[in-house]
């Protein structure tokens, strides 16, 4: 009896401890209030939003050629993918990620745009130094409109609110009845065991998870949606850290159990041993 119960309650446990782990990894990473602008750089490296990027700049470009000049598409991306390279822009790309990232947390749902002009500058010296006979032809400081694509993050401040209560409770509940779980057993290595196979599981989970995500991401999400796809990319891409620690704990539980299941023969060993004397 004492030992189903002991596993009911640990099973559950490990349960509500995985939940508590993963929200605590996501918070303190793409959920982290005070983590944009770290953010916000890693998404720059991302090729998926990049590509996105290029896009609406050489829609928007195609926009500044006079009335019968037209370029290949090719060739507006090329002055889009160049344009994105200054670092006037760049800077202002990131400034924008850091907006988007501050509005989703706080389930601000309206537009983030880059400063038109000086994207438009930008885009109008690259452009004229490829076709330098449009240098009277293209206005000096043109205005290009470039929209952050940032579907599909409305919901972050909800969801981040969710975690931050689920994570708490869930850890406290998870450490309580592990603990019950390590009184009440008579096996106690064998609870030491269990919990370092769960640790070895949840840690290989989100290693696959983490691998996977991004790749599906970059695969699945639409261009509007590219931003929320890769600050997914990029949040289970961060629980790898998380992840090996998990699994240095299992370690140290593992060694633990062999521990005290030595030490608990050892010690039955010599209480046998110790002889009795009867007057």
């Amino acid at each position: 009896m004492r030992r189903s119960l002991s596993a009911l309650v640990l099973g559950f446990s490990l349960f509500l401890g995985s939940m508590s782990w993963s929200g605590f990894s996501i918070t303190h990473t793409v959920l982290d209030p005070g983590g944009s602008e770290e953010l916000a750089d890693r998404l720059f490296e991302s090729p998926a939003l990049r590509s996105a990027l290029v896009g609406l700049m050489a829609d928007r470009i195609e926009g500044l050629l006079p009335e019968g000049i037209a370029l290949p598409r090719e060739q507006l991306e090329l002055v889009a993918g160049r344009t994105l390279d200054d670092p006037s822009v760049q800077l202002l790309v990131r400034q924008g990620l850091v907006q988007v990232h501050q509005k989703a947390l706080r389930g601000d749902s309206s537009p983030t745009q880059l400063h038109a002009t000086a994207v438009g500058t930008a885009a109008r010296n690259v452009l004229v130094a490829e076709r330098p006979e449009l240098e009277d032809r293209v206005p000096q400081a043109p205005a290009v409109q470039v929209e952050l694509p940032t579907a599909g993050l409305s919901y972050l401040g909800s969801i981040r609110a969710g975690l931050v209560q689920a994570t708490l409770i869930f850890g406290l509940v998870a450490a309580a009845g592990a603990s019950m779980a390590l009184l009440i057993a008579r096996n106690r290595p064998l609870v030491l065991r269990r919990l370092a196979y769960w640790a070895f599981g949840t840690a290989s989970f989100w290693l696959l998870i983490s691998l996977a995500i991004p790749v599906a991401a970059d695969v699945l999400s639409p261009r509007s949606g590219v931003l929320a796809g890769a600050i997914a990319s990029i949040m289970f891409g961060a629980m790898v850290p998380g992840a090996l620690t998990l699994a240095g704990l299992g370690v140290a539980l593992l060694v633990g159990s062999f521990a005290w299941h030595q030490f608990g023969r050892r010690r039955g060993v010599h209480m046998v041993g110790t002889p009795v004397f009867v007057r």
